[in-house]
């Protein structure tokens, strides 16, 4: 749930930290669809994804949705390591 913050932008990003930790609690799921795939993230699920550049996912993010609220990352094909 997003804290009450002192602006519009500081929701929005509270929103996208919100993405990340979702994306951490889902890492396998999201491997399991889009391996080596951009993917934008927001509300706790995928909202749209591309093949080869962070471009095709802004395309294709409901312009109703903040850019800003929208995590864009590439999904690791493979294992990745956590620090201790």
């Amino acid at each position: 749930m997003v804290k009450k913050c002192q602006t519009p932008y500081h929701e929005q990003m509270a929103r996208r930290l919100e993405a990340r930790n979702w994306l951490e609690e889902h890492l396998q799921d999201v491997q399991a669809g889009y391996a080596g795939k951009w993917v934008g993230i927001a509300g706790g699920r995928v909202i749209a994804s591309g093949e080869t550049t962070p471009q095709e996912v802004r395309r294709g993010i409901n312009p109703e949705i903040s850019e800003l609220e929208v995590l864009i990352c590439r999904v690791p094909d493979g294992p990745i390591s956590k620090p201790i």
